[in-house]
């Protein structure tokens, strides 16, 4: 009858500790969702903020003189050039 006591004994033991780790798994595991809703809800700000951007870079490329002609621009450059050189010989006292 000992024998059977103490396998009684231990069940309510290895009951008594699956409960322990069942209890603590269980608030592991409200944590970890509390956690991920708390990321998702970032995720969405973080998404708001990439759509935000995006349109006002459309706005900007739509608003913005697009030049394809290389010839204009180099026109441009050659003339930014002339006023840099411009200044310099001015510091230089020439």
């Amino acid at each position: 009858m000992s024998t059977f006591l103490q396998l009684y004994q231990q069940i309510e033991e290895h009951l008594l500790q699956s409960n322990e780790k069942i209890g603590e798994y269980s608030s592991y595991i409200q944590g970890l969702k509390e956690e991920n809703l708390e990321l998702k809800h970032q995720l969405e700000e973080r998404e708001k903020e990439l759509q935000e951007c995006k349109q006002k870079n459309n706005l900007l490329t739509i608003n913005s003189p697009v030049k394809e002609d290389t010839t204009e621009i180099k026109k441009e450059i050659n003339e930014l050039v002339r006023e840099i050189d411009h200044c310099i010989r001015y510091i230089k006292g020439e």
